[in-house]
């Protein structure tokens, strides 16, 4: 079987060398909040640190950049959560490559702060014993584009993969999550929920769920959806005396609600999206 997989969607690294640096701002007051949120240093910016249990990586790099990032979860991270917050300042140009091993049973829950920039991440799961959960929550606005691929490779048996993304666009996103179960890798169990909601006309929407299975003894599954915010919704909402602004921020918290279990860490990962987003 061919593997047809493409990192590459809106932002290719060569387009780096052709962005200037000058034109990024600030971006104090974002990481303010993510610092009160979570109680972190200048030092804690950028690596991997310990919090509460679990374990969290925010993102702020004040240059275009292209990153390569390696982690390795292994029996010391055994049912921990692992958090990643991307909070790179305005008009930045920033291309991660993130390699992750899995060697435990994991969390990874993403969530996107960056609001008029440019990010491209290109995750690739290693799994070689355990499970891995993986999370995902993106408020997209009107000028930010989010160019995003995964990709769950099962190296050995009796692995899982589970993955949801769920995002609220105003501007760009590219999407695509491939999973790929070796020939020799069998009881093995993978599933993919992909959920994007058109915030905008004008918003662009690029969405792949991709499956790769080369051993039959599997259990997977995949789902693919895009659409706008429902009117009915809305309309409940707004009969009841709530605005639409502050209506369409209580349809978002659900969803995060949805994906993000109700553990200290995620409820800190609420407060601070609707410290940042709620008006």
């Amino acid at each position: 079987m061919k593997d047809q997989f493409n990192h590459d969607h809106f932002l290719d690294k060569k387009l780096l060398n052709l962005i200037d640096n000058k034109d990024i701002k600030n971006n104090s007051a974002l990481l303010d909040k993510i610092k009160k949120s979570f109680q972190l240093k200048d030092d804690d910016l950028n690596k991997l640190i310990p919090i509460n249990s679990d374990f969290l990586y925010v993102q702020s790099i004040d240059h275009n950049s292209m990153n390569e990032l390696d982690f390795s979860f292994g029996e010391d991270f055994e049912g921990k959560n692992i958090f990643f917050i991307f909070a790179n300042p305005e008009d930045t140009f920033i291309y991660n490559q993130i390699k992750i091993k899995v060697q435990s049973n994991i969390s990874i829950k993403a969530l996107h702060l960056n609001q008029i920039n440019k990010l491209k991440n290109s995750f690739v799961f290693n799994i070689e014993e355990g499970f891995v959960d993986v999370f995902v929550f993106s408020d997209i606005h009107e000028k930010q584009l989010l160019d995003e691929s995964m990709e769950f490779i099962h190296d050995k048996p009796n692995t899982k993969s589970n993955i949801k993304y769920h995002s609220f666009v105003s501007g760009k996103i590219a999407t695509q999550v491939n999973t790929k179960i070796l020939q020799s890798s069998k009881h093995c169990e993978s599933h993919q929920s992909l959920k994007h909601v058109s915030q905008k006309s004008g918003s662009t929407i690029l969405s792949k769920p991709n499956l790769m299975i080369m051993n039959p003894d599997v259990v997977s599954s995949h789902g693919n959806s895009i659409g706008s915010i429902s009117s009915e919704y809305l309309f409940y909402l707004q009969q009841r005396g709530v605005n639409k602004s502050k209506a369409i921020n209580m349809i978002k918290k659900s969803e995060f609600l949805n994906i993000f279990e109700e553990d200290k860490a995620s409820f800190q990962f609420l407060q601070l999206w609707e410290n940042v987003y709620e008006k």
